[in-house]
């Protein structure tokens, strides 16, 4: 019998929650999850900070700051929250980052998943200490372990007006993620587009320059990852702005199939539309 790796064998949804959960898990998480999913071999590549996974509707706020207090606690090893800045931040303590950022502290210090103070400053919407990282000059480009900028957290995490800092402060609307699960070449806008209604970061994102018709490693554009998350306005939105719905990924389909294939059925409507 051939051994599938894990990726092609269980939906994708799982395969991200299950790694960005893990993070770098170890031998005996590893042995465990083969188990439980039947399958023999695994793969685990990093994929970095699991603030990316706290910006969506996934967790709820209250299995959030349990699993912070966890982290800085130690109950969760290796911890993603491993500096005083970065705990200080994820608890909102916000006078406790100023004094922090009056100190001779790295600002940009990081672990071995790439968090970063900014980082979970923009995931967990810490908006007046985001001002503050930005004003004591944290590095708006640092990515994390799987290539993921400040500006992608952002678009993941529908927040506009820090999307709009950071690009007026320098940050790259066009890099394109060099890591993590199935994301290699995924630009800001892509994070946008997999996020419902999120038109507002998507106008932005293009005012300031992005590239409408980029692709990731798979050849998906914006509009394909939009159709394929059966986001009905984001897709309407990119079509109107000129997207091309007759552009092809590695797969052969357009959006209108990849909508199909996931069986989006408001997304398929209307893109079937005269």
């Amino acid at each position: 019998m051939t051994k599938a790796p894990l990726f092609r064998a269980l939906p994708s949804a799982v395969i991200f929650v299950a790694l960005s959960t893990l993070g770098h898990a170890d031998t005996n998480s590893i042995n465990s999850i083969k188990l439980r999913l039947g399958v023999s071999t695994v793969e685990i590549k990093k994929n970095g900070c699991v603030a990316e996974l706290w910006t969506s509707d996934f967790f709820s706020k209250e299995q959030i700051a349990n699993s912070i207090d966890k982290h800085i606690d130690g109950e969760i090893e290796p911890s993603q929250i491993s500096t005083p800045l970065m705990a200080a931040v994820t608890r909102n303590e916000v006078e406790r980052v100023n004094i922090l950022l009056s100190r001779d502290i790295e600002i940009n210090a990081t672990n071995e998943a790439g968090c970063t103070a900014l980082i979970w400053a923009i995931a967990l919407n810490r908006k007046e200490i985001f001002d503050s990282l930005l004003k004591a000059e944290a590095n708006i480009s640092q990515a994390d372990a799987a290539g993921r900028t400040p500006l992608m957290i952002a678009a993941l995490a529908k927040s506009t007006s820090k999307a709009d800092k950071l690009i007026k402060a320098g940050a790259n609307v066009n890099a394109a993620q060099d890591g993590g699960v199935n994301e290699v070449g995924q630009t800001a806008l892509m994070k946008a587009a997999i996020r419902e209604r999120n038109v507002e970061m998507l106008a932005l994102l293009l005012r300031s320059g992005a590239e409408l018709e980029a692709t990731d490693e798979h050849g998906h554009t914006a509009l394909m990852m939009a159709a394929q998350f059966g986001n009905l306005e984001n897709v309407k939105f990119l079509v109107k702005n000129g997207s091309n719905t007759s552009a092809r990924s590695n797969s052969g389909l357009n959006a209108l199939g990849h909508a199909m294939q996931r069986n989006r059925t408001e997304v398929v409507a209307y893109l079937n539309e005269p």
